[in-house]
């Protein structure tokens, strides 16, 4: 498949393949005053390059393709499935099937009872939800319907992932990670964790388990023994979402406002990113390699996932940022309460701007958009 060709030439990971950490006590914000599936084609931001000429910069925006407002309530992750749509979860336990080219709804299933704090795809194209309900359940992506429920979690299901077998990997706040048979829905093992609530889990290329929890510790695990290998502290608050690429560096978000980069091999640490100034939600790659964050303080910040350098910032109107996800198509999917938005990665010119002496001396500017 030339798309997934395109990934493993970029050392990127399949994203369908890794958990997106959700939490059920995530503030309810609804935005009632837009009830519509809007295309916009606009651009936003506003990412200044300064010394132009005599004081003039040029402004710098991104595309915003469309955007979609059908949800009652926030969309707490998305991913993409092998059939090429975008799935949103929510946290009234609905999930939402969307077009990504035109940003509108195929279907909308109730699936749980409570928050769907967890989704992902096996390469089969199922879908896999784990909720506050405290259960796991298969997805026809088609139809929509619960083909299958595990219920032996006594807690709420935050994670799930998924192993080069197919097998599904559940974790929750009972501690207890447990190992799914994809095909029939029975238990295959189940082993405990020590330690506080697991929130987000993934596997390495060294084939480990790798568990994020909220004390902040990263847990490296042998998932044949359920044996923890290692323990390291990354974090002084809850980790939200761990991802991994091909070469085996782990990236981590927080509630402490923080990004990490290390080496779960030697756990090595390797840079912090500590722009944003609240809680990140999501991480994701793009086709380039680059890292992308999502955060509660509205932004979405490009990285450089060698060296932790921005690249550039989006700043939202809407703050809450809850998700985020780079699709086969190169854009940016990313969710703020229960909107979602589709962006360019490019920049484009905005217009210009009199820098701030200018406009003081003058007594006036002017803002040119094209």
């Amino acid at each position: 498949m030339e798309i997934m060709d395109m990934r493993e030439k970029h050392g990127i990971k399949d994203k369908m393949n890794r958990i997106d950490y959700r939490m059920e006590d995530r503030p309810s914000y609804l935005n009632e005053n837009s009830r519509n599936n809007i295309s916009t084609e606009k651009i936003v931001g506003n990412i200044i390059e300064q010394g132009i000429t005599k004081g003039v910069a040029r402004v710098f925006g991104h595309k915003i393709l469309w955007q979609f407002n059908q949800s009652d309530s926030n969309i707490y992750d998305l991913v993409f499935g092998q059939d090429g749509y975008l799935y949103a979860s929510c946290d009234d336990g609905k999930i939402i099937k969307i077009d990504p080219t035109t940003g509108s709804k195929v279907w909308l299933s109730q699936i749980h009872h409570s928050s769907v704090n967890a989704i992902i795809m096996d390469p089969q194209g199922y879908l896999y939800t784990g909720s506050s309900d405290y259960t796991v359940k298969k997805i026809d992506p088609f139809t929509g319907k619960v083909i299958w429920i595990f219920k032996k979690h006594s807690e709420p299901v935050y994670a799930l992932t998924i192993d080069d077998s197919g097998n599904i990997f559940s974790g929750a706040g009972d501690n207890i990670i447990e190992m799914i048979d994809s095909n029939t829905g029975n238990e295959i093992l189940s082993f405990e964790v020590t330690g506080k609530s697991i929130r987000t889990m993934d596997f390495g290329p060294d084939g480990y388990l790798y568990v994020g929890c909220e004390d902040g510790t990263i847990k490296s695990i042998s998932h044949e023994s359920g044996k923890v290998l290692a323990t390291y502290l990354n974090h002084t608050s809850i980790i939200n979402d761990i991802i991994i690429d091909y070469q085996g560096n782990l990236y981590s978000c927080s509630w402490d406002n923080t990004i990490k980069k290390v080496n779960p091999a030697t756990f090595q640490p390797g840079w912090s990113f500590n722009e944003h100034n609240d809680n990140v939600s999501q991480l994701a790659f793009g086709l380039d390699g680059y890292l992308y964050s999502a955060s509660y303080d509205g932004t979405i910040r490009k990285i450089d996932s060698v060296d932790g350098t921005e690249i550039w910032k989006y700043t939202n109107y809407e703050k809450g940022l809850f998700a985020i996800t780079v699709g086969l198509d190169g854009y940016i999917y990313f969710s703020s309460y229960n909107t979602i938005k589709k962006m360019d990665d490019e920049l484009y010119l905005k217009g210009y701007r009199i820098l701030k002496w200018i406009i003081e001396f003058l007594g006036f500017g002017f803002l040119v958009y094209y």
